[in-house]
C-alpha cells in the first residue's frame, strides 16, 4: 500500500487536532507535519515531498487560496473551511475537494477517497457509509440511499429536512440542514435561503430574488444573494434574457 504524505494547515488549534485525528485513522495517510499558518508550508515542501495539503482558507496574513494561487507547483489540496463562498473559486484552482466545517469523519473519508481515485494510490477506505456519489438518510425506520444527482432541493421542515428528488420518493429525515450539508459535495449544492438548498445543476432560471428548481420557484433571501450571484454569475454558459410573466428571468443553456 502506498503511503500518502499529508500536511495539515489551519490556524485554529481545535481544527488542527480534529483533522490530525481523522488522518491518523486512515492507514495509508502519514501526517508529515502540522502548520498553524500558511507561512510554514514552504519549509515543509523544501524538506520533503508532500502529496496532499489539508488546507484551511481564512488564516492571518496569507490565506489558503492565496497560497495555491501563488504556488502553481503546490501539492493537491483538500480545502477545509467554515466559508461556503469560496467554493467556485476553489474548484477553478482544481482542488480535490471542499469540506465545510464542522467536518464529519465520513465526509473526510470521501474526500480522501476522491484523492485516491484521481491519483490511484493506496486502497479505498472501508469505513462506515463512505460510499461515493450518494448519502444515506434515515426515513421510516430505514436508511435510504439517495444519489447526489437525484436531489433537486432540500427544505427545512421543523426538526426535519425534506429531500425533494427527481425520480425517487421524497425523503423526510430527522437531521439538521447544517449536518446534512456536511455529507454533501459542497460544489454541487448552494444554499439560497435559511430553509432551502438547491442542486446547482438543477437550476432552470433565476431572477434577482427568486430561483427556479424543477417546477418550483424559491425566494433567495438577502444573506445568500451574493453567493447566488457568485455561483451563477461566473458560469461559462449562454445566458439568454427572457421576460417571463412580469419579471426579468435569466434562463441558462449549456449548449
Amino acid at each position: 500500500m502506498l503511503t500518502v504524505k499529508c500536511l495539515i494547515v489551519d490556524d485554529e488549534p481545535y481544527a488542527r487536532k480534529l483533522v490530525t485525528g481523522y488522518a491518523e485513522k486512515v492507514p495509508f495517510l502519514e501526517v508529515a507535519g502540522v502548520c498553524k499558518d500558511a507561512w510554514e508550508v514552504p519549509q515543509y515542501l523544501e524538506k520533503e515531498k508532500i502529496d496532499l495539503l489539508l488546507l484551511d482558507i481564512e488564516m492571518p496574513e496569507w490565506d489558503g487560496m492565496s497560497l495555491l494561487k501563488s504556488w502553481p507547483s503546490a501539492p493537491k489540496a483538500i480545502l477545509i473551511t467554515a466559508h461556503r463562498e469560496y467554493a467556485v473559486q476553489a474548484f477553478e484552482l482544481e482542488v480535490v475537494d471542499y469540506l465545510l466545517k464542522p467536518v464529519s469523519f465520513d465526509r473526510f473519508l470521501k474526500a480522501i477517497h476522491r484523492f485516491q481515485q484521481l491519483h490511484a494510490v493506496g486502497s479505498p477506505p472501508t469505513y462506515g457509509n463512505s460510499i461515493d456519489n450518494a448519502v444515506y438518510l434515515k426515513h421510516n425506520r430505514q436508511m435510504i440511499r439517495v444519489p447526489y444527482d437525484d436531489i433537486l432541493l432540500l427544505e427545512v421542515m421543523g426538526d426535519y429536512v425534506k429531500v425533494v428528488r427527481q425520480q425517487g420518493e421524497n425523503i423526510l429525515s430527522k437531521i439538521t440542514l447544517k449536518e446534512l450539508m456536511t455529507r454533501l459535495p459542497v460544489h454541487a449544492f448552494v444554499q439560497v435561503h435559511r430553509s432551502f438548498v438547491v442542486a446547482r445543476n438543477q437550476v432552470e432560471a433565476f431572477t434577482s430574488d427568486k430561483i427556479k428548481v424543477g417546477q418550483r420557484w424559491i425566494t433567495i433571501s438577502r444573506p445568500y444573494k451574493s453567493v447566488v450571484r457568485q455561483t451563477w454569475g461566473k458560469r461559462i454558459c449562454l445566458l439568454i434574457e427572457y421576460y417571463f410573466l412580469h419579471g426579468r428571468v435569466l434562463f441558462r443553456s449549456d449548449t
